[in-house]
């Protein structure tokens, strides 16, 4: 299998099966972090934070993660945010996929081509999927680092 291929296939199980992407251990250790600062901020007990933990490292999938991480404030995707990104998709790259069979039909069977008019469904759909994407991925990664310059500037 080329990479090419690979990479749609993670994309579209990203979408489509969000809670049965493989996790990465850099999201493990973002859990985990979530976790203590839960504690640290007391919104929640020490025994509910063992049991977090021990779940967090026996999840294989973003799933079990989510999970593990209910009892954590704010620490899993909200299942609705999940299902919407998962329905929303669905219709999008399943309408967009109809679309362009009927066009290539069209273009085959006229010998001409005709204006790719499924890009009026590819693309807005990206400004809907693409948003929901994004606030489920904030779950999972950790918050992009400040750069020394702003450290400076504020010291």
């Amino acid at each position: 299998m080329n990479v090419e291929l690979r990479d749609r296939t993670a994309l579209a199980q990203r979408l489509l099966h969000p809670d049965q992407v493989t996790l990465a251990e850099t999201e493990r250790d973002h859990a985990r972090h979530r976790v203590e600062d839960a504690v640290y901020a007391g919104e929640l007990g020490k025994e509910h934070a063992a049991t977090a933990l021990t779940r967090v490292a026996n999840a294989r999938t973003r799933g079990d993660l989510r999970r593990a991480m209910g009892v954590v404030p704010g620490g899993a995707a909200p299942s609705g945010l999940v299902n919407a990104l998962r329905g929303a998709s669905a219709v999008w790259l399943g309408g967009t996929a109809v679309q362009i069979v009927v066009w290539a039909l069209i273009t085959v069977i006229g010998l001409h081509l005709t204006e790719p008019w499924w890009l009026w469904t590819l693309i807005p759909g990206l400004f809907v999927v693409g948003p929901l994407w994004w606030l489920n991925e904030t779950h999972y990664r950790a918050a992009p680092a400040t750069t020394g310059a702003i450290d400076s500037a504020r010291g």
